[in-house]
């Protein structure tokens, strides 16, 4: 069975999504709630996880400016 593949950076901006929709990246009873985390508690009834691996990639931004990420990518199999 095919595996699906999840792709972030995992840069979380109020301005791009209320932070009640966050899915990750907030404490909970005190523990911090990483988004894999919150992944993993949606998925989890029809998806196991496989593995993750981070990924680093470049953004130009002008002709000399640069930024460089990591984004996550985690891999699942349907059950």
């Amino acid at each position: 069975m095919p595996a699906e593949v999840s792709l972030s950076s995992f840069n979380l901006k109020e301005a791009s999504t209320p932070k009640e929709k966050w899915i990750g990246g907030y404490k909970r009873d005190g523990e911090n709630v990483s988004t894999l985390q919150g992944l993993e508690e949606i998925l989890s009834d029809n998806f196991t996880l496989i593995d993750t691996k981070d990924i680093p990639f470049v953004i130009q931004e002008t002709a000399r400016k640069h930024q460089y990420t990591v984004a996550q990518m985690s891999i699942w199999q349907k059950k």
